[in-house]
């Protein structure tokens, strides 16, 4: 009996030490974003409505360059997709986007999908919220939401 006693104790303790060292996957995102109009590289938007733009605090702090794939109108809205690619230190994050925005107070509602990512963010998954408003030059706002399963302080491989 002190042999079962003993073998149970042991793989609680593996078992509990175990789940401590996989930590959670997922890291939080919440920072602001502000970008500007810019003009779109050949073949990047359909459109040709682009912008870019910067992301100044957390995970993912870096530039933001964005083209939009397809517009449109929905009653008073304006539905859209596109393509948001955030740049930082550590590597690239690709999502894909899909939003409404209201023309008449310039209010917009995005939900973002983590498509594919390099360096630290070679294997993330995560959806992300964008929320804001259009300014004369471009649009301002928060991203929110998570980032999952990313190369923890590690290069591209």
């Amino acid at each position: 009996m002190r042999l079962l006693s003993a073998a149970m104790s042991a793989l609680s303790v593996a078992l509990l030490g175990a789940a401590g060292a996989h930590a959670d996957p997922c890291k939080s995102v919440d920072a602001p974003i502000v970008t500007t109009f810019t003009v779109c590289a050949p073949g990047e938007s359909p459109l040709g409505i682009c912008t870019e733009g910067a992301i100044d605090s957390g995970l993912l702090q870096g530039t933001t360059r964005f083209a939009v794939q397809t517009m449109t109108s929905a009653g008073n809205d304006v539905l859209y997709t596109g393509v948001l690619t955030i740049t930082t230190k550590s590597g690239t994050v690709t999502i894909d986007d899909f939003g409404v925005l209201d023309p008449a107070t310039g209010q917009f509602f995005e939900l973002e999908q983590v498509v594919s990512g390099t360096g630290r963010f070679k294997r993330s998954s995560g959806t992300l919220i964008s929320r804001g408003v259009e300014t004369a030059t471009g649009f301002t706002g928060t991203i929110t939401g998570a980032l999952c399963h990313f190369n923890e302080g590690r290069s591209d491989r």
